[in-house]
């Protein structure tokens, strides 16, 4: 396993870990760096967004969850 899928592993587990806790400050700083780091290290643009999307879903009213979505697409 090499490091980039270890930092996946590492982001997956971290993400579920707060999405399960329902903790919305976790969700949106681990969904935002997971995110930047599948779009820009991995090339893997699609399960970035859908992993802000997820984000989303979960804290609706995170105008930062917002933004970094928007700013991601910008930069697509």
């Amino acid at each position: 396993m090499n490091n980039n899928e270890k930092a996946k592993d590492l982001f997956y587990k971290a993400l579920n870990n707060s999405l399960s806790r329902g903790d919305s400050r976790a969700v949106t700083y681990v969904s935002m760096q997971y995110s930047r780091f599948l779009a820009f290290e991995c090339n893997d643009v699609e399960r970035a967004c859908d992993i802000l999307k997820q984000a989303r879903n979960q804290v609706q009213d995170s105008k930062v969850l917002y933004l970094s979505q928007i700013n991601l697409l910008k930069h697509l």
